[in-house]
């Protein structure tokens, strides 16, 4: 019988890995929030995250992730809520938990199936808040944010359970760089059958104004495993935010690991409308 697999699966598309002191340098000038105004900014996001690799089980695991997210920011308060759709190709013994802070976490069962199933369904739904503090000079942001078990369990999609995650930002605009740093503690729900343990989340990186309607960003990301006995994630991503007018936004971004236990692989696109 094959040890239990358990894995975080970055999924770094906007919303799920940052807090808003980093996504608010992701913005082009032209993009309408700002933590000091009086007005509701609302954006509605969606986009397609691939990711693919063995975590270091040996077994190759394929998943896609497909969120829509709706954000709402007024003055210094921000909220969110981002349900993914999920498509995973992965041994019938994995359960792809999606939403989980700072990461997406797989499990396995106790039950060895070797057995590779193709899987769908609906995601965990994730609820965030996120606010910006009044000091000046840097932007820091302080949140939380709820995974609520909304996938099926039946489908492997999911363990039923809540996680939690209290997290905190700081980035401090130089010129046209903006260096950033985010860190979460997460709190890991307990499955039936299952020993998981809490543990901190971190991305630390840059953001480059290229042009007024464009930035990118280079960042490292890391997670403690979830399940003792299993290696942290560990990996590096660029990505590039285009502003296409005064409303519209696209994302793309690709990511590397450099540790085991994290995808080899990922490549995400979104597309945010915002009011």
């Amino acid at each position: 019988m094959r040890n239990a697999i358990a894995v975080m699966v970055m999924m770094c598309g906007t919303g799920l890995a940052t807090t808003a002191a980093a996504q608010t340098a992701d913005r082009p000038s032209d993009a309408p929030a700002s933590a000091n105004g009086t007005s509701t900014h609302v954006e509605f996001d969606a986009g397609a995250f691939y990711q693919s690799g063995d975590y270091g089980t040996g077994e190759q695991i394929e998943t896609w992730s497909m969120p829509f997210s709706v954000t709402a920011q007024r003055g210094r308060l921000r909220l969110s809520a981002s349900l993914p759709y999920l498509v995973t190709n992965a041994p019938g013994d994995v359960i792809v938990n999606s939403g989980g802070p700072f990461g997406l976490p797989l499990f396995s069962s106790s039950q060895t199936q070797t057995t590779r199933m193709h899987r769908e369904g609906l995601g965990d739904l994730v609820v965030a808040g996120d606010y910006t503090l009044p000091v000046s000079g840097v932007q820091a942001v302080v949140g939380a944010s709820v995974k609520l078990p909304t996938a099926s369990v039946e489908k492997g999609l999911g363990t039923g359970k809540t996680d939690y995650s209290i997290r905190g930002g700081l980035a401090k605009p130089i010129g046209r760089v903006t260096p950033f740093v985010d860190v979460a503690y997460n709190f890991i729900g307990q499955p039936k059958a299952y020993s998981t343990q809490d543990g901190v989340s971190a991305s630390a990186g840059a953001r480059f104004r290229l042009s007024r309607h464009l930035v990118t960003t280079a960042a490292y990301d890391y997670s403690r495993g979830a399940v003792e006995g299993f290696g942290d994630r560990q990996s590096v991503r660029l990505g590039l935010n285009a502003s296409l007018g005064d409303h519209l936004g696209l994302g793309v971004y690709g990511s590397k690991g450099v540790s085991r236990a994290a995808a080899d692989t990922g490549a995400g696109l979104q597309l945010g409308l915002g009011f």
